[in-house]
């Protein structure tokens, strides 16, 4: 072997080292690191849910805008008076769950698209 080849040997040799060392100290701060980045992706995929769900953060947005300062017994108290001094409430209500709309099917074949 030559000498030029005896040395990229040994800086070959040496680099494979110092690749392992870094290798190491990588995987201990990775781990250091997990947890946090772990509620990272929690976040991330709450966030996601609620970007494709808008009616749930606007009913959790509303919910806690009723509960503030009446708390869950006020809230009560003011839905029982409506119910009461206004039933039309109750049956606007009841009606709107109990309807079943028909929508007539439309055939694409001689739908002129009116």
């Amino acid at each position: 072997m030559t000498r030029r080849m005896l040395g990229l040997v040994q800086r070959r040799h040496l680099l494979l080292q110092k690749i392992e060392a870094q290798r190491n100290e990588l995987a201990q701060l990775s781990e250091q690191c997990q947890r946090p980045l772990a509620w990272v992706d929690t976040g991330l995929s709450a966030a996601r849910y609620l970007r494709a769900h808008p009616a749930v953060l606007a009913g959790g947005v509303a919910t806690v805008l009723s509960l503030r300062h009446k708390g869950l017994f006020g809230l009560a108290k003011t839905g029982w008076r409506l119910i009461y001094l206004y039933p039309s409430i109750l049956s606007f209500a009841w009606q709107a769950v109990t309807s079943r709309r028909v929508v007539a099917k439309r055939d694409p074949r001689t739908d002129l698209g009116a």
